[in-house]
């Protein structure tokens, strides 16, 4: 909640942002080729969304840009967990057994309006209904009371303990985010962590380059 309210005061009139997290891999370049066609409605016809996946093509150009709240997990329908640890919820913050539709922290997209409208109810949500879990409650609670839903986007996310995101993205071209190993507590030395980012960086530039038909390494 603290980044979005930095970026409403110091970045107030950027059109979208996107939220990830910091020990997660992410494909910027494609990130990037999302956010200019939300911008421009143009896309090259040898780009890289157009290659590996046409209908998200199709999709942004026929997307509201205003209301534009999408993510690659859209959790809708997910159980309350109750009693205590990190996804606990009270009854009395919610008595539903069923929690507000959402979006994984993994990453989401979002226009400057839904910055807006999520940060002004920020102000007024009670904070005894507060629930604890950032990206369940900026993304399903707060969005519930700002009138706004996170809905699907069609690119691919991976939750891995393998350190091995490199591999898993040449596999799959559209993965566009993947948890590092220290995203579940490992990681091993300072280095092995440069090295796991480093790998993956590469593969992510390569798939870019269309001289590289095909990558050898990862």
């Amino acid at each position: 909640m603290a980044a979005l309210q930095w970026s409403y005061y110091f970045y107030h009139d950027i059109p979208y942002l996107f939220k990830t997290d910091d020990d997660l891999i992410v494909d910027t370049i494609l990130i990037s080729s999302i956010v200019k066609l939300l911008l421009t409605n143009t896309s090259n016809d040898n780009s890289f969304i157009t290659k590996h996946r046409p209908t998200l093509l199709s999709n942004i150009i026929l997307s509201d840009r205003i209301r534009f709240f999408r993510g690659g997990w859209a959790m809708d329908y997910q159980p309350t967990l109750r009693g205590g640890g990190k996804f606990g919820v009270s009854e009395k913050v919610w008595p539903h057994p069923v929690l507000p539709a959402y979006c994984s922290g993994f990453g989401w997209f979002m226009s400057k309006y839904i910055r807006d409208q999520l940060v002004n109810v920020s102000y007024t949500y009670p904070l005894h209904k507060t629930a604890w879990i950032g990206d369940v409650f900026i993304s399903g609670f707060l969005a519930k009371e700002a009138n706004v839903k996170c809905t699907g986007i069609a690119i691919d996310f991976d939750q891995t303990p393998s350190a091995n995101c490199s591999c898993l993205m040449v596999n799959n071209p559209m993965l566009t985010v993947c948890s590092s190993s220290f995203h579940l507590g490992g990681g091993g030395t300072e280095m092995e962590r440069y090295m796991e980012y480093r790998k993956a960086w590469n593969v992510i530039q390569l798939r870019h380059n269309f001289t590289h038909k095909k990558i050898d390494v990862c």
